[in-house]
């Protein structure tokens, strides 16, 4: 009973640590998407500069 219980929550944690890095990379692809809209935000008002 114990042993299966164990079992059960190891592959709980490692559900869950599955999933946190999942999140680690959802919000890391955030970061690269808000980085990628401040480069495209500078690079429209650079080009409505020159004009």
């Amino acid at each position: 009973m114990l042993a299966e219980y164990a079992v059960e929550v190891e592959t709980v944690t490692k559900g869950e640590s599955e999933l946190v890095e999942r999140r680690r990379h959802v919000e890391e692809g955030d970061e690269r998407a808000m980085q990628m809209r401040e480069v495209s935000m500078v690079s429209a008002v650079s080009d409505f500069d020159h004009r």
